[in-house]
């Protein structure tokens, strides 16, 4: 069963039709085996049936001998007539009598009579002596043999039955040519070839048609699989309608095509919808940054505007810093003898500004937890916040940083210790 399932279907259709074709060969050989048998078993009950003729009349003379009417002698020579007038078969078919010594009685040929022929051979054969014998053992005897036909100079195979004449020491028989019998059944023999010839063609052609129409919409149905399963699912399932188990299964492919064309529609809308969702996010986003954006222009033009400004103060902001970083530092002493006293230190801030020559250095330092180093390469990073969802937007660090860097040409560095300061150090040109 392992090797079927690993056949084709059309190598399976062309071992059934072999097999057919072999058991009608089978068939037809032991067809004409039984037509001869029939034939042979008919050309023997003829001959049974004529030797039983002569045999019959042998008894009615044998009857009139009795009754006075013939002599044993004219009984005889009358009997010899009468069996060399009975032919059969168009003349090829005759009747012969011996004694018991090989004497003949009866032949076709009249220069036979009265010879002795018991030792005579035909074909290697002495069928005189074996007719004899088989008689003188069972009463009857049938021979097979080849004998030449006259007029023939080929052999033939004949049939001969002979039976004995009680009272007359004598047996009488008749033979049978049996090459006819080969010769009427030989156009049987090519009647049934031909018809099985015939028959092997029809069936060869049907199981053609019927292999290709299974497996051609099998190939096209198995292709459509494979292109299914490679995400081609705009075009037809083939075989949809047919009433077959073909069309079972492509009712079912249709089945997994509609399925994965739902699969993929929802797999469209839900990019689809991504998508919106993304752009709905950057208009809104590029909302904002365009607000933001007007917003820091008027920042920076107002600062722009000042900047002269800014230059004709540095020199008094210098001074107003060195006042202010010695009133810090007492300030600082303060706290830190007031912290002392409360048993810690007070949180402070501390603006220093410094004039650079052709730059202007203004540091914001405070004595608070300081930035954690996982975080300092973020800090002027667009969006980037430290504060709870919806409370921060991560924006102020990164705009101050485009604005120094970019607007003015400036920098902005933080130099930070962990629980003990954080410092941003801005520097301005002057022009």
């Amino acid at each position: 069963m392992k090797l079927l399932n690993n056949l084709p279907i059309a190598v399976k259709l062309v071992i059934l039709v072999g097999i057919t074709l072999l058991g009608l060969v089978g068939a037809g050989v032991f067809a004409a085996s039984m037509m001869q048998r029939e034939m042979y078993a008919a050309r023997t009950e003829q001959t049974h049936a004529i030797v039983e003729s002569a045999r019959s009349m042998a008894l009615d003379f044998q009857k009139q001998v009795q009754a006075g009417k013939l002599t044993r002698d004219q009984a005889v020579a009358d009997y010899s007539r009468r069996l060399r007038s009975m032919t059969y078969d168009n003349g090829s078919g005759y009747l012969f009598a011996y004694t018991m010594d090989g004497v003949t009685v009866s032949a076709p040929d009249s220069k036979q009579v009265g010879t002795n022929r018991l030792d005579v051979k035909t074909n290697g054969r002495a069928l005189a002596r074996e007719l004899r014998d088989g008689v003188a053992a069972n009463g009857s005897v049938t021979l097979n043999y080849e004998y030449r036909k006259p007029g023939s100079k080929r052999l033939i195979r004949k049939m001969s039955y002979a039976v004995a004449i009680p009272g007359w020491d004598m047996f009488v028989g008749t033979g049978a040519y049996l090459d006819d019998i080969n010769a009427r059944l030989w156009p049987l023999v090519l009647g049934l070839a031909a018809g099985t010839i015939a028959l092997a063609v029809a069936a060869g052609l049907a199981a053609w048609l019927i292999g290709r129409s299974i497996t051609r919409p099998l190939g096209q149905l198995g292709a459509r699989m494979q292109a299914l399963a490679e995400g081609e699912l705009d075009s037809g399932i083939p075989g949809i309608g047919r009433k077959d188990e073909i069309g079972a299964m492509a009712a079912t492919v249709q089945v997994f095509r509609e399925n994965a064309t739902r699969v993929r529609d929802l797999e469209r809308s839900e990019v689809a919808t991504q998508q919106r969702a993304v752009e709905e996010r950057r208009a809104v986003m590029q909302s904002l940054a365009d607000d933001f954006e007007r917003s820091v222009n008027g920042v920076v033009h107002s600062v722009t505007g000042s900047a002269a400004g800014m230059q004709a103060t540095a020199e008094s902001m210098t001074g107003l810093a060195r006042d202010a970083s010695s009133r810090a530092l007492t300030v600082s002493e303060a706290s830190q003898k007031a912290s002392g006293n409360a048993g810690g230190e007070s949180p402070g801030l501390w603006v220093q500004t410094k004039d650079r020559g052709k730059r202007m250095e203004i540091r914001i330092r405070d004595n608070g937890a300081g930035i954690p180093k996982e975080i300092r390469d973020k800090i002027f990073n667009p969006f980037f916040t430290t504060k709870p969802t919806g409370e921060g937007t991560g924006l102020g660090l990164s705009m101050t940083h485009e604005i120094i860097v970019q607007e003015h040409h400036g920098s902005i560095t933080v130099n930070t210790e962990a629980g003990q300061y954080s410092e941003f150090v801005i520097e301005l040109p002057k022009e």
